[in-house]
């Protein structure tokens, strides 16, 4: 059986076949696949949020679109920094923890996410933090590592400031 390329590996909805022997940057891939399925979880939640908002009559047509076009590219924002993490494995290690922490706590916010008002600002807030993901990827230094936890934790703190009782 030929090997898949690397893009292929994520992609396939099979489980991939290995692409680099395990190692301490193996460790980051995995790491940043972690991250990326939260972040992924937490856009889809806002997706959810959005659908019943919409449903409930509390969304127009026009913010409903936003938030799904912003979806789309969480979702895009997610894969791009996959797949960079694994086509150059940059020197994370000594960083990563401080964006596990912040997507931790995220994953916790985001359990309330059905008693959020406001699914517009939180999802421009969410893709933001995935771009700024994506961007510490490619430049994996001490300043764009801090501002991906920043973003993340903006996400965190903007949900616990909009959550309303219904």
């Amino acid at each position: 059986m030929p090997e898949r390329s690397e893009r292929e590996a994520l992609a396939s909805p099979e489980t991939p076949t290995p692409v680099r022997s395990p190692d301490r940057n193996q460790s980051v891939v995995e790491r940043t696949i972690a991250i990326t399925r939260s972040l992924r979880g937490v856009a889809h939640a806002l997706m959810e949020c959005a659908f019943d908002a919409r449903a409930a009559g509390e969304l127009d047509l026009d913010g409903f679109l936003a938030v799904s076009d912003r979806y789309q590219a969480m979702i895009n924002q997610a894969n791009t920094a996959l797949y960079e993490v694994v086509k150059t494995l940059p020197p994370l290690s000594e960083h990563i923890a401080k964006i596990e922490l912040a997507t931790a706590e995220l994953e916790t916010a985001a359990a309330r996410l059905r008693d959020v008002k406001d699914v517009l600002t939180i999802s421009a807030e969410l893709l933001a933090a995935l771009s700024s993901l994506t961007i510490a990827v490619l430049r994996p230094d001490p300043a764009a590592i801090a501002a991906t936890a920043e973003a993340i934790a903006a996400v965190t703190a903007s949900i616990r400031a909009r959550i309303v009782s219904r």
